[in-house]
């Protein structure tokens, strides 16, 4: 047999070598986009867990109390108050001059958080 015809029969070895070099650097590739997901996922969820009842004005720890069947978070530190949607919508729906009652009842708890008579 020739050179020729032997090198014919069998596929050339740097071929080979090409198809496993790109078959490793696709899985590597893979790999670090695995990598910097979770990582990317982790910083966000070490994110929340570090703002999670936390006052968005200045940061302090906000406090969990209920006004009139309502659940409100208020900062004791800024006073700022805050409420989630289904809160609310909640307010909306049951108090007619909503900014006024909570107005009110936001002044009456802050006084008595002042005081220590919540």
């Amino acid at each position: 047999m020739s050179k020729a015809s032997k090198k014919g029969s069998m596929p050339h070895r740097s071929s080979l070598h090409r198809n496993e070099d790109e078959y490793f650097a696709r899985r590597e590739a893979d790999l670090i986009r695995q990598q910097r997901e979770a990582a990317r996922n982790e910083r966000l969820a070490a994110e929340r867990r570090a703002h999670f009842m936390k006052c968005p004005a200045c940061g302090y720890d906000l406090i969990r109390g209920e006004w009139e069947h309502l659940i409100l978070d208020q900062c004791p530190h800024c006073h700022g108050v805050w409420i989630d949607a289904a809160q609310a919508h909640r307010l909306i729906e049951h108090h007619g001059n909503a900014v006024g009652w909570i107005l009110q009842s936001v002044m009456r708890g802050v006084a008595g958080l002042r005081t220590g008579t919540s």
